[in-house]
């Protein structure tokens, strides 16, 4: 659904750009709405 999505946009912006803050920030809220909570942290 969204919030996989938004992961999978949020990690190809920061393959591009690693410091992306707003992405790294999205990333992990999408992936505790997907309970990824290793991940969230990560």
């Amino acid at each position: 659904g969204k919030y996989k999505e938004t992961v999978s946009e949020c990690t190809k912006a920061l393959e591009l750009n690693p410091s992306y803050l707003k992405a790294l920030t999205r990333r992990a809220d999408a992936n505790e709405k997907l309970e990824n909570y290793e991940d969230a942290i990560a």
